[in-house]
């Protein structure tokens, strides 16, 4: 009898935190890490908020600033990019559980700046290659605009009645326009998150 106390109590305890925290429709985070096609540093702020009674559809719209070196052998290589993935969230079994799983799918919208000197060159050696070897003047950073989709996935556990930490991790394709190029590129985004539920 004893050894049927501890579950119960722990489905018990798991039912009555998920009714009080299920009042909870808006979630603020910050985003402490964002890593993009473009750059491996960044930050960024999101807002979610549910759309249904059953806490199963989420709007969503995270924000990112990305920066620092986008090319491995060039340190000289780097891209700012302001990135906004306003987007759709489903909970297959709601969002009101110690953990929960979402997938969704978001727009990117992005406009920032690089000076990568990868004009119309679609082999990465060569590309490279004139990174190295391009004069100073062709590295002057140029606009840098992206337009795509993406599909997410998303782990959040709730560390407490209000307070979670999560990540999610997003791949799709970008309509990029950067200098003479102008053409469709792979988006990745992976971000971990910390935030408040009210």
């Amino acid at each position: 009898m004893r050894y049927l106390i501890v579950p119960v109590l722990l489905l018990l305890s798991a039912s009555t935190f998920a009714q009080t925290h299920n009042a909870a429709k808006n979630a603020i985070a910050i985003t402490a890490a964002t890593l993009t096609q473009t750059t491996p540093l960044g930050f960024g702020a999101q807002y979610d908020r549910s759309i249904d009674k059953s806490g199963k559809w989420n709007f969503t719209v995270p924000v990112s600033y990305s920066f620092g070196n986008s090319n491995p052998c060039d340190p000289t290589i780097k891209t700012r990019m302001f990135r906004a993935y306003p987007g759709v969230k489903f909970y297959p079994a709601g969002n009101d559980h110690r953990v929960n799983y979402a997938i969704g799918a978001s727009a990117v919208v992005g406009v920032g700046s690089s000076n990568c000197n990868c004009d119309a060159i679609t082999d990465d050696k060569q590309k490279t290659q004139l990174d190295a070897t391009a004069p100073a003047s062709d590295k002057q950073f140029s606009k840098r605009t992206e337009a795509g989709v993406m599909i997410n996935n998303a782990l959040t556990v709730q560390a407490c009645k209000h307070t979670f930490i999560g990540a999610e991790l997003g791949l799709g394709s970008n309509y990029v326009n950067y200098r003479s190029i102008a053409g469709a590129e792979f988006a990745f985004r992976f971000s971990f998150n910390i935030g408040y539920r009210f």
